[in-house]
């Protein structure tokens, strides 16, 4: 298991899958093959698909609205995509510090700040207590 290794996104939809892998401190190839490619080309991985996974690496995940999160833990944050206008979301992982945008470094993508990522956050996946 790694810890706050930073994880790029490598394919249109799956800041998911970049997200889930360090939440849980596991490689992109982990969780990617747990997806089909449709859910990383195209559309992301349904909430299910993400528990799912979760629990495959035994942590047991909810989603809560943002005034619920515990800025302190480390949390994978739903947010208003910065690359796609047509009101479409990205995920984030913040690891109780800092936000890391799986878009970081990719050529021509706007990725997230700090600041920005909480103050935009719309849903969070935090580990149950």
């Amino acid at each position: 298991m790694q810890k706050n290794r930073f994880v790029q996104q490598r394919m249109p939809a799956d800041c998911v899958v970049a997200a889930l892998a360090m939440f849980l401190g596991r490689s992109y190839e982990d969780i990617a093959r747990h997806c089909n490619g449709a859910e990383l080309v195209q559309y992301g991985l349904p909430w299910a698909r993400e528990q799912h996974i979760c629990g495959l690496f035994k942590t047991s995940v909810e989603v809560v609205d943002i005034s619920l999160v515990n800025w302190k833990r480390a949390a994978i944050l739903t947010v208003p995509s910065l690359n796609d206008g047509k009101g479409q979301t990205h995920s984030v992982y913040w690891d109780g510090r800092r936000v890391w945008d799986p878009q970081k470094g990719r050529e021509g993508m706007a990725a997230y700040t700090n600041q920005r990522a909480r103050a935009f956050a719309i849903t969070a996946i935090r580990r149950v207590s």
